[in-house]
Order: C-alpha cells, then sequence, then structure tokens
C-alpha cells in the first residue's frame, strides 16, 4: 500500500480558464495536477503513444515525463438517521 504524506505537498491555483490545481513536492522534482474529465478522457487515448515515444524513440526529449494517470472519486458517508 502506497503510504503518502499529502501535508507536505505545496498547493497552487491555476490562473488559467482551466481552473486546475497544482501540487508541488517541497524539492520541486514532481508535481501533481487536476484535470477535467475531458481532459482525462484524451489523456488515457494518447497514453500509450506517448510512452512509447518517450522509451523507444526520444529518450533524451524535453516533454515532460508523465509518471501516471489517476482517477480519485470521494464518496461521502451517509448520515444515519
Amino acid at each position: 500500500m502506497f503510504n503518502a504524506n499529502f501535508k507536505s505537498l505545496t498547493e497552487q491555483c491555476s490562473t488559467g480558464k482551466s481552473g486546475s490545481f497544482f501540487y508541488y513536492t517541497n524539492d520541486g522534482k514532481f508535481m501533481l495536477k487536476t484535470i477535467r474529465k475531458d481532459e482525462f478522457k484524451l489523456m488515457k487515448t494518447i497514453l500509450r503513444t506517448y510512452y512509447d515515444h518517450l522509451t523507444d524513440y526520444n529518450q533524451d526529449s524535453l516533454i515532460s515525463r508523465i509518471f501516471g494517470l489517476h482517477k480519485v472519486i470521494f464518496y461521502r458517508k451517509k448520515n444515519k438517521t
């Protein structure tokens, strides 16, 4: 099980149209970005080609490295009455 300390992340809100949130690690090496559902679907369709391009053809590319695409769903706990 992955045990993360999300309290150590620094949050910044985007000033762009998307309204995405960016979270940075203390050392600045990694970033998390929230994306909309349509962006998530697009990423899922191009992820294999993106990976193949970076690993097979152009390992020295300046294209940003994406280390994961994850979906988090929050469920509300129902109140017992």
